[in-house]
């Protein structure tokens, strides 16, 4: 008993609300989300190449991630995709290898070979966290104004992604939807004749300073030839000057450039596809939250955030939530609470009509509750996440839990001592040892029950402390009547005998 072994009743139910307590600061700081997130042996390193074709970036930025990337020792196996204006190259790590010294050593090696690779190229971004996680897009927004897109597209960088992205949680913020700005140079045709400038020479002379760069096209035809060239620069006046200063031939011995043979103009370019909102030009901005996140709690900073910055934005702007993930989550999570709390008030209500006294039905509840409140405190200093398995996995524990804390109610308020415990721990062992066969599964279906295994593991053995300690300490002060017996209490036990 309690105090035979020194601890008082008193101070046993002390440590108890206590532990409660701090399952309850506990709760709102759990992990939620709606499916496990599996951790991935992969790490995904993606870039862009704007206006350079797939060949080109396979052979100048590719291929070299690519190289260095697969000398890194823990990495097993590489693949790549080039696409036109982007690519991604993907490394699979050795699988006891730490992800985080992988994820560390690609992102050194990237910025050893980024100034290798060509000026116009974006520099690589790993998609995954250090502890090699699926990052996942919880809100998308829509961005709307009558500005060109190319604007909007300048004040989403400025004002929003650097705010956005310090959220707590957020793993990466981007934009998409926006037309590029491009140089359009038009070729006077009198001028190039009179200097006996064919338009093969021109393409030659951007071939030859523009070595690392790709050209997009050539028009030749009435009395100009036109030129768009994609440019990454921001200085605009510096770039046009390069491009003024470009040889084109020697015509007896004074050097033509292309200065005197065009004109310049940095413009829109012509989109490839449009995408209006009641006649408004629409960006597309989206909000990634990290997989060990609490993505309900990210996605309502992310709003408020949002919601303060948006109250500087220039009145032609406008922004509206398309996809909100959160939403989705908390409805269907709203569910399976529901169902629990129904299948809880269910025992309760069993409970009741088998022992037909208040006064134990309120004791089991309290004993669930305590043991649960205790339970969320370890899923949180663990680290286990909340969703659809883990909640299933507590589900299943209610009873098993109740029917120990039942056994040693009924045992202490007959016998006054806790001799029933050791067959309690026999079977609640047996119980855990059968769930351990999910660790022994192949790593997929192993990924998506190992949460839900270790939540039930949790529950029983917290169950075990609740039934040695905090049950006899409650009867104690809130003594109980089972069947055949009258209502005695153990203290009036010991003082009889």
């Amino acid at each position: 008993m309690a105090e035979r072994r020194g601890i008082s009743s008193f101070s046993v139910l002390l440590l108890m609300a206590v532990a409660a307590v701090v399952g309850i600061a506990c709760f709102p700081r759990l992990k939620v989300q709606y499916t496990p997130s599996a951790a991935t042996r992969n790490i995904s390193v993606s870039y862009s190449y704007p206006g350079a074709s797939a060949r080109i970036v396979e052979a100048e930025v590719t291929s070299k991630l690519e190289g260095v990337l697969s000398t890194i020792r823990a990495v097993e196996a590489t693949s790549s995709i080039s696409r036109d204006g982007s690519g991604s190259v993907t490394v699979r790590a050795a699988k006891r290898a730490d992800l985080e010294a992988v994820r560390f050593e690609v992102a050194s090696q990237i910025r050893n070979i980024f100034s290798k690779l060509p000026e116009g190229c974006s520099y690589p971004s790993i998609s995954l966290n250090s502890r090699g996680e699926k990052t996942q897009t919880a809100i998308t927004y829509n961005i709307r104004s009558a500005l060109p897109s190319q604007e909007i597209a300048d004040f989403v960088e400025r004002e929003l992604l650097y705010p956005l992205s310090i959220v707590e949680g957020v793993s990466s913020v981007s934009f998409y939807g926006q037309t590029p700005f491009e140089w359009v140079i038009t070729f006077d045709a009198d001028k190039a004749a009179a200097s006996g400038i064919t338009a093969s020479q021109i393409r030659t002379a951007f071939a030859n300073y523009y070595s690392e760069q790709i050209i997009g096209m050539t028009q030749s035809g009435g009395q100009a030839y036109g030129v768009r060239l994609r440019s990454a620069g921001a200085d605009t006046g510096a770039e046009q000057r390069r491009m003024e200063a470009i040889p084109v031939a020697n015509v007896d011995g004074r050097v033509v450039h292309l200065g005197d043979l065009a004109t310049f103009r940095y413009q829109e370019a012509l989109p490839n596809s449009y995408y209006r909102v009641n006649g408004l030009n629409v960006l597309t901005l989206s909000v990634e939250v990290s997989a060990d996140a609490n993505l309900l709690g990210v996605v309502k900073d992310v709003k408020e955030r949002l919601s303060e910055l948006q109250r500087g934005f220039p009145e032609e702007i406008g922004i509206s939530v398309t996809y909100d993930y959160s939403e989705y989550i908390a409805d269907e999570l709203d569910k399976i609470y529901f169902r629990t709390i129904l299948c809880l008030l269910i025992l309760l209500l069993f409970v009741f009509v088998m022992a037909r006294s208040w006064r134990y039905m309120v004791v089991i509840a309290v004993t669930l509750a305590v043991n649960l409140l205790i339970s969320v405190a370890l899923y949180y200093f663990l680290g286990l996440q909340i969703h659809i398995y883990t909640l299933a996995g507590v589900t299943v524990s209610l009873g098993i839990i109740i029917d120990n804390s039942i056994v040693m109610i009924d045992h202490y308020a007959r016998c006054g001592d806790r001799r029933v415990f050791p067959s309690l721990l026999c079977a609640v062992m047996t119980t855990v040892a059968a769930l351990l066969v999910i660790l022994l599964m192949p790593e997929q279906e192993r990924a998506n029950l190992s949460d839900f295994t270790w939540v039930i593991m949790i529950n029983l053995c917290v169950s075990l402390g609740v039934a040695y300690l905090f049950v006899p300490a409650l009867l104690d002060y809130f003594p109980v009547q089972v069947a055949g017996e009258a209502a005695r209490s153990p203290r009036r036990l010991r003082r009889l005998s």
